[in-house]
């Protein structure tokens, strides 16, 4: 199969339920699918380097960022090619601000024990992620809200915050080998 083709269909997440689950979709594989109401929604895939390939009914987008131990930014590219959007993490305040298309987006992590995830447009939640940390494949619970729903550019703010949150847990697994070094 190609790297740019998913096995599954996937619906559009302005169609989705109100709660998703984050999933593993594979034991092997650092790879995640949002699903709910027996629908899958989107698709995360990563590579050993780190870069991720997310697919949406809407798109395909590549995510990377500058190797080393802190990575502050997210380089976004479209399917096809075109430079989309350039996500700048800020690793002390677990979160960072997205512009798409002329309107700034906040995504930010909240919570020292049980950690949520949430995107903004304008103080208003579009979405959150509450972080699962189990050896089983449910990984986390999506709630979207009808805002969210209805915004243009649900699915790849929800894809950059589940990646937002992988090179977070990178960036805090790439500093405690160094100390332990």
């Amino acid at each position: 199969m190609a790297e740019d083709q998913h096995p599954l269909d996937l619906h559009s997440l302005s169609d989705a339920p109100p709660t998703l689950e984050l999933v593993k979709s594979s034991w092997r594989k650092q790879a995640y699918d949002i699903a709910g109401g027996g629908r899958l929604f989107a698709h995360i895939g990563y590579t050993i380097t780190g870069k991720a390939t997310a697919r949406s009914a809407e798109s395909i987008w590549t995510f990377s960022r500058p190797k080393g131990v802190v990575h502050r930014h997210i380089e976004v590219i479209s399917q096809d090619g075109q430079f989309r959007a350039d996500l700048d993490l800020r690793a002390w305040k677990r979160g960072g601000t997205i512009k798409l298309g002329g309107t700034s987006y906040n995504i930010r992590a909240t919570g020292a024990v049980s950690e949520r995830w949430r995107c903004e447009r304008d103080g208003q939640e579009l979405f959150g992620v509450k972080e699962i940390h189990s050896l089983g494949k449910g990984k986390g619970a999506i709630e979207i809200t009808d805002l969210g729903r209805s915004d243009p550019n649900i699915a790849l703010l929800l894809l950059l915050t589940i990646h937002a949150n992988h090179a977070a847990d990178s960036e805090r697994a790439a500093t405690g080998a160094a100390a332990g070094a």
